[in-house]
């Protein structure tokens, strides 16, 4: 904000300092170089359109939800929600013929004990309890009870189980 003595013209100047410098310092007014520093990059790193790879992001819970989600074909689809990115990325593979029965069941983890699934035919897991929330879409169910990290993970171990790139598949972060 201007102060009234700047926009008039009558500026004073300002009072000594308070700490004088050391016997050793010598004053001068030629600018010092500013510390380094270093931008620690957040869990969402957007290009300059806000469109991030599905590959690249690690949402946290508090972080804000997409807007849009792009598949490799261009398409788009407008979304609110991470659970979102699950669902359409399933939605896109089934629809386009890469998600087939001959897939499923498909399991949120390589882990040789892993018994929870991401996709099946029957909204089951191995070890026989149900979905605890499930999407539909076509003769598929999705299980959708995952937290924001996992939703993203479970969209990219879907994307790489079929045979296609992650990285081709982005959502928009506003």
């Amino acid at each position: 904000m201007w102060r009234p003595s700047v926009i008039s013209g009558q500026v004073i100047s300002g009072e000594s300092p308070v700490i004088g410098l050391s016997d050793n310092q010598t004053n001068t007014t030629e600018p010092q170089p500013a510390e380094e520093t270093t931008v620690q990059p957040t869990s969402l790193d957007l290009d300059e359109d806000g469109w991030q790879p599905i590959s690249e992001i690690n949402p946290k819970s508090k972080d804000p939800s997409p807007t849009k989600i792009m598949f490799p074909n261009h398409s788009s689809v407008q979304i609110n929600s991470w659970k979102l990115v699950l669902i359409e990325v399933a939605r896109w593979l089934i629809e386009n013929n890469k998600l087939d029965k001959d897939h499923c069941p498909i399991r949120f983890s390589d882990r040789a004990n892993a018994t929870n699934y991401i996709v099946a035919t029957r909204a089951i897991h191995s070890h026989g309890i149900e979905f605890h929330a499930s999407e539909k879409i076509g003769s598929f169910y999705i299980e959708t009870s995952h937290d924001t990290p996992n939703c993203v993970k479970g969209a990219e171990r879907l994307i790489r189980h079929v045979g296609q790139n992650p990285a081709q598949f982005k959502v928009r972060i506003p």
